[in-house]
């Protein structure tokens, strides 16, 4: 028995007038053929996202933008009366979007219409007096080079002695020259460059060595030494020793002398000094 088709979903239909006596079964066969396509196509509109509402269960894709219409589009309309957190829509004036229990307006129409003309670039320039505030701010800072400061300037004081660019406070200056700190000694000592600006004291009851070496120091350093105890100071080591009389010694306890290095290898022995 022939069969021919429906146009539209392919039914099949056995051809009138041909082998009457086959149509039972030819007329269950194209039964179940129906019953496959109507439960195919009920399985698909199962599947398929109703006008009104419903969930989708994966992204949303659209077709591409193109010359002759916009990939999706979201007709002016009014605002919702009790919008949805996540709601987007538009008017003829804006777009707009809830947000966390919020309206939120996303873009007026005359800032689209603008567009990116009304934005500034992400690398421009502006004059200093496009900006407030800025000339006068800067008109009050100091320039790096030669700066003259008004008020009272402070800074970080430095440690007693410090010989470097650094700059020098009034708490600094006064440190190096109203104190001094002391290097307690008990037996001969060899003074090494971080006695500079220092007082050396010795307190011994037998008589101790105080040694002066070349290249230890340089010139203009200073060091005072005193003798606190019965045991005598004596000035020794390779550096010249310049004193009255070639005098090497402190005259007993309590006295005290200032070695002033004329250069590395030579100094002055100034103060309470005997041969």
């Amino acid at each position: 028995m022939a069969f021919t088709y429906t146009t539209n979903y392919l039914i099949p239909k056995p051809t009138v007038g041909t082998e009457l006596d086959a149509w039972g079964d030819d007329y269950n066969t194209g039964m179940d053929i129906i019953d496959a396509r109507m439960k195919l196509n009920a399985d698909a509109a199962a599947a398929a996202l109703p006008k009104a509402g419903g969930t989708m269960t994966g992204p949303l894709i659209t077709v591409l933008s193109g010359t002759g219409a916009a990939g999706f589009r979201l007709p002016h309309g009014a605002a919702p009366s009790s919008p949805t957190n996540g709601d987007f829509w538009s008017t003829t004036a804006a777009f707009f979007g809830r947000i966390n229990g919020s309206t939120v307006q996303l873009a007026t129409s005359a800032e689209l219409t603008a567009g990116l003309a009304t934005k500034a670039a992400s690398s421009h320039t502006h004059a200093q007096a496009d900006i407030t505030s800025l000339v006068s701010d800067l008109a009050l800072k100091a320039p790096l080079a030669s700066p003259t400061f008004t008020g009272t300037p402070a800074a970080p004081t430095a440690a007693a002695y410090t010989n470097t660019t650094q700059l020098a406070t009034t708490a600094h200056v006064y440190a190096a020259v109203t104190k001094e700190a002391e290097v307690a000694k008990t037996a001969s000592y060899t003074l090494t460059a971080a006695e500079a600006g220092k007082m050396v004291t010795f307190n011994s009851g037998s008589g101790v060595n105080c040694t002066v070496n070349s290249s230890v120091f340089a010139a203009g350093d200073r060091v005072d030494v005193v003798q606190l105890g019965a045991g005598q100071v004596t000035f020794a080591g390779t550096a010249t020793r310049r004193a009255s009389g070639s005098k090497s010694k402190l005259t007993g306890q309590y006295s005290g002398a200032t070695i002033w290095f004329i250069s590395a290898s030579e100094y002055v022995l100034i103060g309470d000094i005997a041969t």
